[in-house]
């Protein structure tokens, strides 16, 4: 045996010490890991047939990464508690430093049998939808996903951030609070692939304001979805300004720099003044079909929905017209293609759904 295979059992052998640590069964010696776009999960299995997916957050792949875990775990419990969306059961979780192993923040959860969405939707060559998927499948997961919509917009928050573990806001068994800046996917992966944090800049009136003023603490909620949106457009400014290789060229820039401006001046007129300051409903950036899990490929019936890391409080407008529905979000298409036409078709279907 050369040296690496003896590493990699001793290192499982200390997994498996460590994760009885949270559980009365022993382990047996079950440990498969699946690597994702942020994180790293652990799939475990014990001796009595109970499985847990324990995840960690990927170092380079995550900033903030213990204010993630806590506002994950704060929605998924309240979902749970509060709604019929099948979550994953949270075992137990721990911040960076409670982490005796000394690998950072981690949630372990229970796992979920069942086929994930993607393999029945997605093209496995590109991330677009099959031509050939059949509208009554697309239909029978549209109507549960609609389902699953509504019900987060039924949970009103007086102000927009991400939801802590608390004891303000009450719904029920699990006390959830919003005291937390909104840690959305956007902001997140400025700061992690450019380099630019966004994070909390806000009353921003000039450029000069904003290339000198610090990021907001982690505490910086928002009452009002002006402020709100202005904030978003402040932070698009400021990526502009400190990425110079996140535009093409400089009559590129140029055009940017035009278009933040033009809809910084337009935020009055795109909400209604009844609805400035709330009620402010519960959103996830990754909330889309291919992060679920359905018992089989007849029945498509959805027994998981995972991933709520980019979740929190946000405006009503944003419960806009759905970017995934052809998975790949239209924002990164490179031109107007067939696409279209097929994201026309998807829509109907959706909005179908949603009259029914």
């Amino acid at each position: 045996m050369d040296f690496d295979d003896r590493f990699a059992l001793d290192n499982k052998a200390s997994s498996l010490s460590w994760i009885r640590r949270y559980d009365d069964h022993t382990t047996t010696d079950k440990l498969k890991d699946n690597l994702h776009a942020y994180n790293l999960s652990c799939k475990v299995e014990f001796e009595n047939g109970e499985k847990w997916i324990v995840r960690f957050s990927m170092v380079g792949k995550v900033v903030h990464a213990d204010e993630k875990i806590e506002a994950e775990v704060a929605t998924m419990k309240l979902i749970r508690q509060q709604t019929t969306i099948p979550v994953p059961d949270v075992k137990a979780w721990v911040l960076a430093v409670d982490n005796v192993l000394g690998i950072g923040p981690f949630i372990m959860m229970g796992f979920i049998e069942g086929i994930s969405v993607d393999r029945i939707l997605q093209n496995p060559d590109a991330r677009i939808m099959q031509q050939d998927v059949s509208d009554n499948v697309i239909e029978t997961i549209f109507r549960q996903m609609v389902d699953f919509l509504l019900q987060l917009l039924n949970r009103n928050f007086s102000c927009i951030g991400s939801l802590t573990s608390g004891f303000e806001v009450d719904f029920g068994g699990f006390s959830a609070t919003v005291c937390s800046r909104p840690l959305s996917k956007k902001s997140h992966d400025f700061l992690l692939d450019g380099g630019v944090d966004v994070f909390g800049k806000c009353n921003i009136s000039t450029m000069e304001q904003l290339l000198t003023t610090s990021p907001a603490p982690r505490s910086k909620t928002f009452a009002s979805t002006a402020k709100y949106f202005h904030y978003i457009i402040d932070g698009d400014l400021q990526h502009l300004h400190d990425q110079p290789n996140s535009v093409d060229n400089e009559h590129d820039a140029r055009e940017m720099y035009i278009y933040f401006n033009i809809m910084k001046s337009l935020v009055s007129r795109h909400f209604l003044l009844n609805q400035d300051t709330g009620p402010f409903k519960l959103t996830c950036d990754d909330l889309q079909p291919t992060n679920m899990i359905v018992n089989n490929e007849q029945d498509l019936k959805i027994v998981g929905v995972l991933d709520w890391e980019w979740s929190y409080a946000a405006p009503a407008q944003l419960a806009s017209t759905p970017w995934w529905l052809l998975i790949e979000s239209s924002n990164v298409w490179s031109y107007i293609d067939k696409r279209l036409d097929r994201f026309d078709q998807l829509l109907e279907l959706y909005e179908e759904r949603i009259s029914s």
